[in-house]
């Protein structure tokens, strides 16, 4: 079954088939992927990105439905019950405890809520997800200073000692209320944007009725050319900002919505730019009403790097390197070429499009800075040498050994084991910090510029040495001292 899921996944995005499409050369895509490709042709040429057959016309796509079929059924969740721990037969359950462990029915429930108060959760398949990989303990506080969440034990272990850590619940209702106030300052920052688009939007209408009627505007002066250029150019942009507003505000509710308190928590990350113009528009917000987690969160970057750590030296293997990348002499710098390079074979190689470093990273904290080109489709991140050279789960974020973030179509995900997560509040990144902490077990993603942005942080017990990866499927990438 492992090898007929890697043959429904979408050799452009990786993922399982969407509407997929194909091309007279044989070879199957998503339709939307197949078709954003085939619109940013490099060359008067239309090109297969798998086998690079060329086509002077635009191929037609032709709708694969049997493969859309089985794709279908392998992305369809697979919903499992769960029922009651102490009821047989068996009987659907409607709550976890989880100081108790146990899942229970409604009737079971009455009992165990008379004689105690434990924390209750909707019912899960697995506990081993809420457990503390370390201690074998339910993970029930949350450190802000790590961005983790903890079990009891680790409260009382020397790492966490001295750390603001609370409970769950608690991390929980404080970083919604930062949503809704950001939800709010949002809402606000709509309204004014859509004021000043009809405002401009009425100074077009005027020059249109000047220039129909060759009447005066109010003071007796023609508005100038030049003018008229400049409001429109405005209202251009004003009109981008909008569509960034909704992006955010969508988000935003979306993240408000209830959901698993851990997952919330560790991976749903609150953009600092935001929360940094929240403090500027709302003057509640500097007088003390959340001052402290804004700042918090804003601050987060700092934590990654002490200011006096130098970046990695991070050295490209060329041993590693695909045949249709080229590795630059000093081994800091990597571009996608469309013609194959006579490296020599060796075990180690990619077959295609990724290379690694010969460093690796088993302790410690260290962080590397990558300039990206502006345009291209590239992954970056860090792997394990286990991972797979040959076939599609040997790319990064398709198999359970590597943890990427990428830029596909002007937009940003990352990526672990085939599943993805988009980032939407990302619209761009040409210059990327890597971070990894050994130790504590977590990688995190920045972008660095005339500001530092934090991007996401992935929470892992890293069980073997780590390499830096880097793939690319058009651009160039380059590890910056």
């Amino acid at each position: 079954m492992a090898s007929v899921r890697e043959e429904l996944l979408c050799p452009i995005c990786l993922e399982i088939f969407t509407n997929p499409v194909t091309l007279l050369c044989g070879h199957n895509f998503c339709w939307n992927c197949i078709s954003l490709a085939l619109d940013r042709r490099a060359s008067s040429f239309y090109t297969c990105p798998q086998c690079r057959k060329t086509f002077r016309t635009r191929p037609v796509l032709t709708k694969n439905t049997t493969l859309g079929n089985i794709a279908r059924l392998f992305a369809s969740p697979k919903v499992a019950s769960v029922y009651c721990t102490y009821c047989d037969p068996l009987i659907p359950a409607i709550k976890t405890c989880l100081q108790c462990e146990t899942s229970m029915c409604s009737r079971h429930l009455q009992h165990h809520n008379r004689s105690v108060k434990h924390d209750l959760m909707n019912c899960s398949v697995s506990l081993n997800d809420k457990k503390c990989p370390i201690h074998n303990k339910i993970l029930g506080y949350y450190c802000s200073m790590n961005a983790t969440c903890i079990c009891v034990s680790c409260c009382l272990s020397g790492d966490y000692r001295g750390l603001p850590v609370e409970p769950l619940n608690v991390a929980q209702d404080k970083k919604k209320k930062i949503l809704q106030k950001l939800l709010s300052i949002l809402a606000t920052k709509a309204e004014e944007t859509e004021r000043r688009v009809m405002n401009l939007k009425n100074v077009q209408r005027l020059q249109r009725k000047v220039d129909d009627q060759g009447e005066t505007l109010p003071g007796g002066t023609l508005m100038k050319e030049e003018k008229v250029s400049h409001v429109t150019n405005q209202i251009m942009e004003l009109e981008k900002e909008k569509q960034q507003l909704e992006m955010k505000t969508f988000w935003v509710v979306e993240l408000s919505r209830p959901m698993d308190p851990i997952y919330f928590l560790e991976d749903v990350a609150i953009d600092s730019e935001d929360c940094t113009e929240t403090l500027h528009l709302d003057t509640a917000l500097t007088t003390g009403a959340a001052p402290k987690y804004l700042l918090d969160i804003a601050s987060k970057a700092k934590k990654w790097w002490f200011p006096n750590q130098r970046p990695a030296d991070v050295i490209l293997n060329v041993n590693t390197a695909a045949s249709n990348l080229l590795v630059s002499d000093n081994q800091k710098a990597v571009t996608y070429s469309d013609t194959h390079q006579p490296h020599p074979g060796t075990p180690e190689r990619f077959e295609q499009n990724q290379v690694l470093s010969i460093n690796m990273f088993s302790s410690g904290r260290h962080y590397w800075d990558v300039a990206c080109s502006p345009v291209g489709d590239w992954m970056i991140g860090v792997c394990y040498a286990t991972m797979d050279r040959k076939g599609k789960k040997s790319f990064l974020g398709c198999n359970s050994r590597s943890w990427c973030l990428r830029r596909r179509d002007d937009e940003f995900w990352v990526q672990h084991d085939i599943r993805c997560l988009h980032l939407p509040l990302v619209t761009s990144c040409n210059y990327v910090r890597v971070s990894l902490n050994c130790k504590v077990g977590q990688l995190t993603f920045h972008s660095v510029g005339s500001s530092i942005r934090h991007l996401y942080t992935y929470n892992i017990v890293f069980t073997e040495p780590l390499h830096a990866a880097f793939t690319l499927f058009s651009g160039g990438l380059e590890i910056r001292d």
